[in-house]
């Protein structure tokens, strides 16, 4: 088996220690460091993982590739040629790697996710248009450059959230009259409308819900609540939460849509029900499985090796 990932990373640990139990070799790959590959478009035989024959390979979970760029230190000052350089060399390695997960893929053993499913699935704006398509309420939403814009979406708006449009940054509040107004012409911004309640996770595995919760034990004026000092601080409490069987069905069939087998989906409680914010990829579910007794981990493993 197949797992990719960082190398401090806790569900890849829960994940390979069950499956070692079971008696499944694994082969571990951090997406930070260079490992030993062979790819042969043809002959699956021939492509190899850290010396392991691909043909062998039972199923992989996947929960980050090799980035896309080497981040220079702060004490470095690389020329316009050296990033380009390590742009080429990240690229060559993604690629390679999702190639070969396509042998995997295609040869009918499980890969959480299969390729395809992350070039899709990346671009937020994208599963926003998709997760509307599918019946699931969404923010009113501006992405914009525009300082007439946007200035007049927040002032609409009077309580929006500002978020990049792609990457993992928290999201912020951004009120009528913020001075970061002035700063979209660098680069688009994603705007939305604030919506209150409380934050619901849930997990889905081939369109099945593993496990739904609520958080709860967090102050309310965050936006994000990562920021919330009582997530910070564990003292967040995650509680049961049942999900309309509408609102499910229309998840998975956006996970469907997006060609995720495993996905991590945040919603917002609303007073009107729940309004969707995002799919994820490579969800975080370790707290929620602690907190909850689900075994999200073991539903997962016995996925990889079905």
């Amino acid at each position: 088996m197949w797992l990719l990932g960082a190398a401090d990373d806790p569900h890849l640990d829960a994940v390979q220690a069950v499956l070692q139990r079971a008696g499944v070799e694994v082969v571990r790959t951090c997406g930070r460091d260079r490992f030993r590959l062979v790819y042969d478009p043809v002959h699956v035989r021939h492509c190899r993982i850290e010396n392991r024959s691909l043909a062998r390979c039972a199923g992989a979970y996947v929960r980050r590739l090799p980035p896309r760029l080497r981040l220079a230190k702060a004490s470095e000052r690389p020329t316009l040629d050296e990033l380009y350089g390590h742009q080429l060399e990240a690229d060559a390695w993604r690629d390679t790697v999702w190639a070969l997960l396509r042998h995997v893929h295609e040869a009918g053993r499980m890969v959480l996710n299969p390729p395809g499913a992350g070039i899709i699935a990346t671009p937020k704006l994208d599963i926003l248009r998709r997760a509307h398509r599918h019946g699931l309420r969404i923010p009113e939403t501006l992405v914009t450059s525009s300082v007439p814009e946007g200035t007049t979406f927040v002032q609409d708006c009077e309580q929006a959230v500002a978020k990049p449009v792609r990457g993992g940054a928290l999201a912020t509040l951004m009120l009528p009259g913020d001075e970061r107004l002035a700063r979209l012409p660098r680069a688009p911004v994603t705007l939305q409308q604030r919506i209150f309640g409380p934050d619901v996770r849930v997990v889905m595995l081939e369109g099945r819900v593993l496990c739904a919760s609520r958080l709860t034990g967090l102050s309310g004026a965050e936006v994000d609540f990562r920021a919330d000092p009582a997530f910070s601080a564990g003292r967040a409490v995650h509680v049961p939460e049942a999900v309309d069987d509408a609102t499910v069905a229309r998840l998975a069939a956006l996970s469907a849509d997006v060609g995720a087998r495993l996905c991590g989906v945040d919603l917002k409680a609303s007073e009107d029900g729940y309004v969707f914010l995002e799919l994820n990829l490579a969800p975080a579910y370790r707290e929620q499985e602690r907190a909850l007794g689900v075994d999200v981990t073991g539903a997962i493993a016995a996925a990889l090796v079905a």
